[in-house]
This record gives C-alpha cells, structure tokens and sequence, in this order.
C-alpha cells in the first residue's frame, strides 16, 4: 500500500470510483506527496539547494573528468574474455 494511487487505482478498477472521480483524487494524493517531500528535505540540515547553473558546471566537470580515461587505461574485468572462472 505505500504505492501511490494504488488504493485509488484499486478503487476505480472494482467500481468504488468513478474516473471523474479518481482523477481529481489522484492529482491531491501527488500534491500531498510532494508536501511530504518538501517537508522532509526542509528538515534535512545536511541538504543544501543546488541552482541549476551549478549543477550543470558540476555534471561537466564529472564528464570531462571521466573522458579523460580512454578504455585502454581501464583494467579488464575478469568476467570479460577469457571465459575463466572467477575465484
């Protein structure tokens, strides 16, 4: 049951709603989620915002530093080739 609009889905499906019904439902049941949400991150010190300009310099920095690895320097898994056993 902790799916949400699962009991509402549940509902319309045996006839206890209507969609008329269940449309408005599940649109309150979102928005009372996400207040849940914005309650619990608000509580949560340890959480600091992001703009989206630093998130976008951070994601950069993250590719560019990942392509400087060409898949020679990455060691093969064991799992690849040769087909052995992995002990």
């Amino acid at each position: 049951e902790k799916t949400l609009g699962r009991s509402l889905i549940r509902d319309y499906l045996t006839g206890r709603l209507t969609r008329r019904e269940l449309t408005p439902a599940l649109a309150l049941a979102t928005r009372q989620y996400a207040k849940r949400q914005r309650t619990w991150l608000r509580r949560e010190r340890w959480l600091q915002p992001v703009r989206a300009e630093q998130l976008d310099a951070w994601l950069g920095e993250m590719a560019a530093s990942q392509r400087q690895y060409s898949r020679d320097q990455i060691p093969e898994s064991p799992l690849q080739g040769g087909g052995g056993v992995v002990e």
